[in-house]
């Protein structure tokens, strides 16, 4: 089934967005899609070259809506070749944009690790890039920052870029792996684990950005 890493699922789904990996039944199985609804039913989507990702093996993917480029995405900091024309970011809306989940349907639940997400309300890239495993730091425009860091107890997902959209974690734990620094990431089961980081965080955003290790689903 869809194997979400951030998705806004909305019925009717005109304010919809997501980066969500696709089910075989779609003709797309396995390709990792970046998608945005605008006020329409008509969803803007691309997606990403390979269909095959190592269980264990981290990866960076950042997408990008710029203001007269359209639609983009980067897998390990190299643009994929589906593009699209759209340079509406995500709307404004009064539903929840979740981490690791496809609005809490069953089979629809991320299974692996996630770091160092950041949205951004400017096209941070436009070409090839080194990603920096090191934590990403907050700018002027960072919308929301998870280091996912912090009391392993703790059910907040503290925003790090001071704007306080801070989420809520739901079964997803912390734990001491990541990239190349000793600190957390946080891990989700693929059964019921996900992230909310409320209604206000994505409105704007141009760039969706995270370190991502599947596991077995």
């Amino acid at each position: 089934s869809y194997y979400p890493l951030i998705v806004r699922d909305e019925t009717p789904n005109n304010k919809e967005f997501g980066l969500t990996f696709m089910p075989n039944f779609t003709g797309f199985g396995g390709q990792l899609l970046f998608y945005v609804h605008n006020n329409s039913t008509t969803s803007f989507r691309i997606y990403s070259n390979s269909n095959t990702w190592n269980s264990g093996q981290w990866y960076h993917v950042a997408a990008v809506v710029h203001p007269t480029q359209g639609m983009m995405l980067f897998i390990d900091g190299v643009k994929q070749n589906s593009v699209s024309n759209n340079t509406i970011s995500p709307l404004q809306s009064t539903t929840n944009t979740n981490v690791g989940t496809f609005g809490n349907v069953n089979n629809r639940y991320f299974n692996g690790k996630i770091d160092n997400l950041r949205l951004s309300n400017t096209a941070v890239y436009t070409s090839n890039f080194t990603p920096s495993c090191s934590l990403l730091s907050s700018n002027n425009s960072t919308i929301g920052l998870y280091k996912f860091d912090g009391n392993s107890n703790s059910p907040i997902a503290i925003d790090s870029s001071g704007n306080l959209n801070n989420g809520v974690i739901f079964g997803s734990t912390r734990i001491s792996e990541s990239l190349c620094e000793p600190f957390n990431c946080i891990s989700f089961d693929g059964v019921n684990d996900y992230i909310n980081l409320g209604s206000t965080v994505a409105t704007g955003a141009r760039t969706i950005e995270m370190w991502f290790n599947p596991g077995l689903n």
